[in-house]
């Protein structure tokens, strides 16, 4: 039976119905399978493909790029848990792509075509329209990531005269050039729920010549180089709420293997390894940093397959794990998850669904704390001692803030075995 010491701001009928499940552990096995979990196909806007590339916190809006009807150009969507996708048009070209998105799902960033088909530039989009974000001074710009309250962008950007491309970071104030470490190419991919700390790739000069590595910027510390796992690449492409963990990808000594890595800001870059072939990455973390998502090579390099990772789990391929968690995946094939909520309960990217390139949305069994597919005491207790210490992971309602309406949720879940 597990400990229930419940936390003071549970209100009372959450208590009351939390202290009745410590009764529930009386009458049920050992360990429940998870019997829940939920897949959705977010369509196309007219087109034969499109791509799920970001979630917002609460799960309930996406964003990505699909062919439009007729299949003439790419356009950005946003999807809502209404059932809509919508068209988000272009800068006045032909093209464009959504690649980030809020927290609340209101504002997005991403790149596209100005009119004349004119070089790529970034944009921040809200129901106002598509704003473009110029440049450090050269033709071209690209957006990566978004700020929880939509205000600050980052990506990368031709400099002056095309000399370089360096990382930015944009506010309503202008775009801000990060620099790079010792060599010309720097690259922002991520930056955290406040916009305050931001994630990517540099050059950095090693012996006679360069390597690109990871790094974590601030404004106080600068560009910070985040290393390898001892090849020559490595790359940050997600970050926690608080900056403090980053996902990406690195090679190792050889530069023939890349990994999943996870670096924090008290243990440094971690190898969290593949699904066995020649490349994995992460390109999703959770708020609180303690799942990822991305993909990676099946053994042989003759496939690449979604993938989660939880210190619980590990490293395993997203399709086997949905089909444990009682998703029915029929005609899926999830090659690719790009997005997070909140408190990773809710994935996004894109696979084949009968052959055709779809968006996907997945759900997990939320009352599963501990995602080891089953539900059992050991997730009520953890989730107590997470909601006890604010973290975000106990967020099930994925609005931000730890409350006993999420403390509710996960009773309701834990109690009908999902």
């Amino acid at each position: 039976m597990p400990n229930v010491n419940l936390p003071t701001n549970v209100p009372t009928a959450a208590r009351t119905l939390a202290l009745s499940v410590s009764a529930f552990f009386l009458f049920i096995p050992t360990q429940v399978a998870c019997a829940g979990g939920t897949i959705i196909n977010l369509g196309t806007l007219g087109g034969h493909t499109a791509y799920g590339f970001a979630v917002s916190d609460d799960g309930l809006s996406v964003t990505g790029v699909s062919l439009i009807t007729g299949n003439a150009a790419n356009h950005a969507f946003r999807w809502t848990s209404a059932g809509e996708i919508e068209d988000l048009g272009t800068l006045g070209g032909t093209d464009s792509r959504g690649i980030s998105i809020s927290a609340n799902g209101s504002a997005i960033a991403g790149y596209s075509n100005p009119t004349g088909n004119t070089p790529t530039r970034a944009f921040r989009w809200t129901t106002a329209g598509m704003q473009n974000l110029g440049s450090l001074g050269g033709s071209t710009s690209y957006a990566s990531g978004i700020s929880g309250n939509g205000l600050v962008i980052v990506g990368e950007s031709d400099t002056a005269g095309d000399a370089s491309t360096h990382a930015f970071r944009w506010t309503a104030a202008g775009m801000q050039d990060l620099g790079a470490l010792d060599g010309s190419m720097s690259s922002a991919h991520a930056t955290n729920t406040g916009g305050s700390v931001v994630t990517g790739v540099t050059e950095k000069i090693v012996g006679e010549g360069t390597e690109n590595h990871a790094f974590r910027w601030t404004s106080a510390g600068g560009m910070q180089d985040l290393g390898t796992l001892g090849g020559y690449y490595a790359e940050g492409n997600s970050i926690s709420g608080d900056g403090s963990v980053i996902a990406g990808a690195s090679y190792t000594t050889g530069d023939v293997i890349q990994h999943v890595i996870r670096w924090t800001t008290t243990a440094g870059m971690q190898d969290l390894g593949g699904l066995g072939g020649s490349t994995a990455k992460a390109l999703a973390l959770s708020a609180d940093g303690t799942t990822i998502a991305g993909s990676g090579d099946l053994p042989g390099d003759t496939v690449t397959h979604a993938l989660l990772w939880t210190a619980a789990l590990g490293l395993v391929d997203l399709n086997v794990f949905l089909a444990a968690n009682g998703v029915d995946l029929a005609g899926w094939e999830l090659h690719e998850a790009r997005g997070l909520s909140s408190n990773g309960s809710v994935i996004v990217g894109w696979g084949t669904l009968n052959g055709q390139r779809r968006p996907f949305l997945a759900t997990v069994c939320p009352g599963d704390f501990n995602n080891d597919t089953f539900v059992t005491g050991d997730d009520f207790d953890s989730y107590v001692l997470a909601f006890e210490a604010g973290d975000l992971a106990a967020d099930i309602n994925g609005d931000g803030f730890v409350t006993g309406d999420d403390f509710d949720a996960f009773v309701a879940a834990f109690e009908s075995g999902c």
